[in-house]
């Protein structure tokens, strides 16, 4: 099946296994109907060698691995990301970048050093305090999993100080959300985090109540540290903080556009969050979301009605988003697609607890923006596409060509500037014409040498 103008592929997420060592109780694959079932190197590599050719090779593309736990399938990934590499230089692609989230259990620093020189850094589920995480982030023997997985990220901060965290806010742990933040920044140092609420919860006014309080509490606090000069970025309120009023109407997000997720068993959808597991290879294929599917040793298109819901859906915005106070200056845009098809039946609904939830984080971002300028403060965007953030940021800190010069950084903490001549040239292979090398900067500073020189010397004369 062929489709007609519909961009280009950017990003895909594979699924390497739906197995878990962990069995939280929100999990959207549905948890409890995992099952140790594993992608095959052979369909592995089917996918990329179809799916990488679609996408533009002028761009950095994405390619990330979930599960169930990637990092179960470690030695896999590792094999499928050198495969990426190379088939990219066979066909003259721009490397991809590669990444994923983990529970951390496995997040070891070996880990992290090969995930670092491999693009591939890693995005770690925490949902905060002890008695928070372990609320919900159980063990299969029931037990939590905070101090596994704390004690792991803060070895990996150790080696990667630019390190996300992202955590899940339930309505029945929302009382403690300011003390989590206070705990991501003042004892692990994070200051660049992002939050996901479970909308599969009931956020009933109470639990609204609260949130409203816990933003109220993070504002100030946010206003506080950019004031001693620490500036922290929570994604999603910063991003309203820095909103303005639309256009024209806004896809959600790129599901099913640009954007999509594959099963252990070769089947496309629109994004990781449709695929569930514990469904045989059968099921799944008779399921009306899928997006594409097995074919002989590659794959087709399918349902391209269904997936024209995505592609067009700014264009037959419900009635409920239209009517709404935030939907022309908010981040919210409909919602995500895969919560209202879960809850609601429909790619066009929301479920009220999303509603509800949204405008709250709508008003505090809105509070937010005026308290800080009001106090003179300028809040610092998300940096949570990565494409834009290693052109701005680099893992080696600059090391890879200063070492050696005046410029060379050695001591390491969370205050050195980040900015990178060599933007991930040692990384990417790649150097881009903006770039200088150590020998152009050495003759540079030789030329300015020069001329304070002959300055001093004239000087002289005239005196």
């Amino acid at each position: 099946m062929k489709y007609n103008n519909i961009p280009k592929p950017t990003a895909t997420t594979i699924d390497l296994t739906e197995a878990c060592n962990l069995a939280c109780d929100y999990c959207f694959t549905w948890s409890k109907k995992h099952k140790r079932k594993t992608i095959s190197y052979d369909m592995a590599t089917r996918i990329i060698d179809w799916w990488v050719p679609q996408t533009d090779k002028t761009q950095q593309n994405q390619l990330g691995f979930w599960g169930g736990e990637p990092l179960l399938e470690y030695e896999l990934m590792k094999k499928l990301i050198h495969y990426t590499n190379d088939f990219c230089k066979k066909i003259d692609q721009k490397p991809f970048e590669f990444g994923g989230t983990t529970n951390g259990l496995l997040y070891t620093p070996d880990k992290v050093e090969w995930l670092l020189k491999h693009n591939s850094l890693f995005l770690v589920s925490l949902d905060g305090i002890q008695p928070v995480h372990d609320k919900h982030r159980l063990l299969p023997s029931g037990k939590g999993s905070w101090k596994i997985v704390d004690k792991n990220l803060r070895e990996a901060i150790k080696i990667a100080p630019q390190q996300k965290i992202r955590s899940s806010l339930t309505d029945d742990t929302i009382q403690y959300f300011f003390e989590n933040i206070q705990y991501f920044v003042e004892d692990l140092g994070i200051t660049d985090l992002a939050f996901s609420p479970v909308f599969e919860n009931e956020w009933n006014q109470k639990s609204l109540d609260i949130l409203e309080e816990q933003f109220e509490l993070i504002i100030n606090y946010v206003i506080k540290k950019a004031k001693e000069g620490t500036n922290i970025i929570l994604k999603h309120l910063n991003d309203e903080a820095h909103m303005q009023k639309h256009k024209e109407p806004q896809n959600p997000c790129g599901a099913g556009n640009g954007y999509s997720g594959w099963s252990v068993d070769g089947f496309m959808f629109p994004c990781h969050r449709f695929n569930k597991h514990g469904l045989t290879t059968f099921e799944r294929s008779n399921l009306p979301i899928i997006i594409a599917r097995p074919k002989g040793d590659s794959f087709e298109y399918c349902n391209k009605e269904w997936r024209n819901e995505f592609i067009n859906w700014k264009d037959n915005v419900p009635k409920q988003c239209i009517e709404c106070d935030i939907f022309d200056n908010s981040v919210c845009n409909g919602g995500c697609y895969a919560v209202n098809w879960d809850l609601t039946g429909s790619l066009y609904k929301q479920a009220n607890s999303e509603c509800n939830y949204n405008k709250v984080q709508h008003e505090a971002g809105v509070k937010l923006k005026e308290l800080a300028k009001k106090e003179g403060v300028v809040l610092p965007k998300s940096k949570w596409d990565r494409q834009q953030e290693n052109k701005q940021s680099c893992t080696c800190y600059n090391l890879c060509y200063n070492e050696g010069t005046s410029e060379e950084i050695i001591h390491i903490d969370r205050k050195t500037d980040m900015t990178c001549i060599c933007y991930n040239a040692s990384y990417s292979g790649e150097l881009k014409p903006q770039c200088r090398t150590v020998q152009e900067l050495d003759k540079q500073r030789a030329a300015e040498l020069r001329i304070i020189k002959a300055a001093q010397k004239m000087m002289e004369k005239m005196e």
